[in-house]
């Protein structure tokens, strides 16, 4: 069994990003989007940021049924320069977000 891999916040050109190593979290369980939550609660009550930014590979379709669900709005598709796949950037802006996350 793998070990879970918990989101966190790193920086990338100048804004913060939620960033997942690779690893596997318990699937369909929840995990994911509490571990998720919790750590833009912390980007925006904690370190008090206005604009998270996260980035997904186009074909993890359960991630970005997180991004949605947690508020994020779409930027842009790009190719990630590293291994050339496709990928998608996603934006939430620190009011929505506070107001989005007071509600779970």
């Amino acid at each position: 069994m793998a070990r879970p891999v918990a989101p966190a916040v790193r920086r990338r050109q100048g804004d913060p990003v939620v960033h997942r190593s690779s690893g596997r979290v318990g699937r369909g369980g929840g995990q994911a989007s509490e571990a998720a939550r919790e750590v833009l609660r912390y980007a925006f009550d904690g370190l008090a940021l206005e604009r998270v930014t996260a980035e997904a590979a186009s074909r993890n379709s359960a991630l970005l049924r997180i991004l949605a669900k947690l508020g994020f709005a779409h930027i842009e598709s790009f190719i990630d320069e590293a291994d050339g796949e496709c990928c998608e950037r996603f934006a939430l802006d620190g009011t929505i977000g506070s107001s989005l996350l007071s509600r779970f």
